[in-house]
């Protein structure tokens, strides 16, 4: 899974049609930042088919709780590009604090996972997890994608001054 070094836009989450409160895994299916993850985003990438999984799954599960919990059970969508969920983005500081964690990039993004049934989760400037209703505000975007099972690395460390390099 790869995700983009930098908010790439500044969009709402909020919802293109009318669907229940009660079901924000719907609303994100119907979601202004789904459409253009998948729609304006995606044709943007070179070569894409080749090396991104366009049928890759997405847990965008109601999560709650303090501490962010591994989704479990089947993906909610199959999309090429999606967002990180909460404990994924939990997962990359869970041995650091919140604000040095690597993810933190000192700007609010939006994530994929509900909180509840009006309110969706969001990292905030300082690296911490927020919620906001997903129509209220304007966060940025980090696309996040599957690479291909079969893709090969050629080098590089994964660092910002190496990255790592797609054979």
């Amino acid at each position: 899974k790869m995700i983009t070094d930098d908010n790439i836009t500044t969009i709402n989450w909020g919802s293109k049609s009318t669907v229940s409160s009660s079901d924000l895994t719907s609303a994100y299916s119907t979601s202004y930042i789904r459409e253009w993850l998948n729609q304006e985003f995606l044709p943007t990438l070179y070569n894409y088919e080749d090396i991104i999984d366009t049928n890759a799954g997405w847990y965008s599960i109601t999560d709650s709780n303090s501490t962010p919990t591994k989704p479990i059970g089947n993906y909610t969508l199959t999309d090429p590009v999606g967002l990180l969920n909460a404990y994924e983005y939990y997962m990359s500081y869970k041995n650091t604090s919140a604000s040095s964690g690597y993810l933190n990039i000192g700007y609010m993004w939006w994530l994929i996972t509900p909180y509840s049934s009006s309110n969706v989760q969001y990292v905030r400037s300082g690296g911490f997890l927020n919620i906001t209703s997903p129509s209220s505000y304007s966060h940025g975007v980090r696309p996040s994608v599957n690479l291909k099972s079969t893709i090969e690395l050629n080098g590089g460390s994964g660092t910002v001054s190496d990255p790592y390099r797609i054979k």
